[in-house]
């Protein structure tokens, strides 16, 4: 069987847990001991030449048996064991006392690095590194001491607008403005130079002592700096430490740094989706950042299309008054797309989870939006076709649920004998006569739907439109094909 980048370097922290001897990077330690601050050196420009560079020329097989394992020689493979042996060993026994400019505990950490440790290879490092209460304590201190920031480089010229883009998301940073982080991060995200002590420190932490890790992310002030560290976590941790957290920066990040990778992360499995769901929760308890979460998630839900089902749990549960904060926050326009499909998977997952009277709750609240939009008439937007809306699910809820079938039949009359007489009404132009008979045949729809629901048992949904059937409705028709 071919070995993977895993399972190599499992197999080979498995054989370096035998007796044997270690073989440290002495190339490494004298080039860590003439740098001035060794843990911000790995995370700069030259950190590739510098740091890597080092052990590059001692132990270049690595970078070979880490894409092609098969081709390791046997001696190549003794002399890994032998560094890795090192490595955790030293992990093991080190003490601030003896390293108090860290050298070493930089050293050690760009072997992991260098050997590409992940979630997996953490997993298969002996448990008596954890043992060291020195090291994960020493570990939480130090990674309060990064802070993301942005500059231009070194001789060049800031740009006005990247200068004043810059003071924009600062300034959203510091007031937790959740909608203008999430637009303006990708400006910023690929112009960071991630620290590998501070990517590295968070996984072994994780590894070994959940607690400190959340008093490491507890202590973060930079939404910046909370979504480097929780990016380097399995989307399991990630959303285990949203979930667990009182840090609105690091809930926020953590969660955003998920749904910022779609559609790379494809799925979300069970566990996932319920620590989601708990996440989300949490947001819910202050109702600030509750209002940030849902301006900057839930504008378009169409971008976050893994979000929804532990979104919808979560509207099930949390405190009434956040259910206005969710249906204020889409951004409601007239057309055959959108978010209609996203909101209707949310709104799926509250129905099958909350109360009836919560139902009726989250169906009122959504009918009262939905009819004061009425289709952008404020907004003289023009319909020159039938049109959907996002809270189509949760209109047709309204018409089950909130109204018996004599009041639902009286609204869905008065609807159809206004567009009976559409056109016996004065309108400024044809493009406003359209537009007038489009919006209420739209305004038709979920009622229509609703009926359709009753009598065959299908999705909230409808994937066409209904008209009525008149003379008038032929009438309109011809004449607006004649155009």
């Amino acid at each position: 069987m071919t070995e993977t980048h895993s399972s190599i370097v499992s197999s080979l922290l498995q054989d370096s847990k035998a007796d044997g001897p270690h073989s440290e990077p002495a190339k490494l330690l004298r080039r860590m001991q003439n740098l001035p601050n060794p843990l911000q050196s790995m995370g700069g420009p030259d950190y590739a030449a510098t740091i890597l560079g080092s052990l590059a020329e001692e132990f270049s097989f690595v970078t070979l048996g880490l894409t092609v394992p098969e081709q390791l020689t046997v001696e190549h493979r003794e002399r890994w064991v032998e560094l890795l042996r090192w490595f955790w060993q030293g992990l093991e026994s080190w003490q601030a006392s003896t390293d108090p400019y860290y050298y070493q505990l930089a050293a050690l950490l760009a072997v992991a690095d260098y050997c590409d440790f992940r979630a997996t290879e953490w997993a298969a490092m002996p448990d008596s590194v954890g043992d060291n209460s020195g090291l994960m304590d020493k570990l939480v201190e130090l990674h309060g001491r990064f802070v993301s920031s942005f500059a231009a480089p070194a001789g060049a010229r800031e740009p006005l607008w990247e200068r004043e883009t810059v003071e924009r998301f600062v300034l959203a940073e510091k007031q937790n403005d959740w909608l203008t982080v999430s637009e303006l991060w990708h400006a910023f995200e690929n112009s960071i130079y991630v620290n590998s002590f501070q990517t590295q420190l968070v996984k072994c932490l994780c590894r070994f002592d959940s607690h400190r890790l959340l008093a490491a992310f507890g202590g973060v002030d930079s939404f910046g700096t909370a979504f480097v560290s929780a990016a380097t976590l399995t989307v399991r941790d990630r959303l285990k430490v949203s979930a667990s957290i009182g840090n609105a920066k690091v809930r926020f990040a953590g969660v955003f740094s998920v749904f910022h990778a779609w559609p790379r992360i494809h799925a979300l499995d069970e566990d996932e989706q319920s620590l989601l769901t708990s996440a989300i929760l949490a947001a819910t308890a202050d109702q600030p950042e509750w209002t940030n979460w849902m301006a900057a998630f839930n504008r378009f839900p169409l971008r976050y299309p893994l979000m929804q089902t532990a979104l919808g749990r979560a509207l099930a549960e949390c405190p009434d008054e956040r259910l206005k904060a969710y249906v204020e926050s889409v951004h409601l326009f007239a057309g055959s797309a959108g978010s209609r499909d996203a909101v209707g998977a949310c709104l799926h997952a509250f129905a099958a989870a909350a109360s009836p009277d919560r139902r009726r709750l989250m169906w009122t609240l959504a009918f009262e939006r939905w009819s004061a939009w009425n289709f952008g008439v404020k907004e003289n937007q023009n319909m020159f076709n039938i049109a959907w809306s996002d809270f189509d699910y949760a209109i047709v809820a309204y018409c089950l649920e909130c109204l018996d079938e004599e009041a639902r039949r009286k609204e869905e009359h008065v609807i159809v004998q206004g567009i009976r007489t559409v056109e016996d009404r004065w309108h400024r132009s044809f493009t406003d006569f359209v537009t007038e008979w489009n919006r209420l045949l739209s305004i038709l729809q979920p009622y229509a739907h609703a009926n359709n629901v009753l009598e065959n048992g299908i999705s909230h949904l409808s994937s066409g439109h209904y008209s009525i059937s008149d003379p008038s409705d032929r009438y309109v028709q011809i004449l607006l094909r004649a155009r």
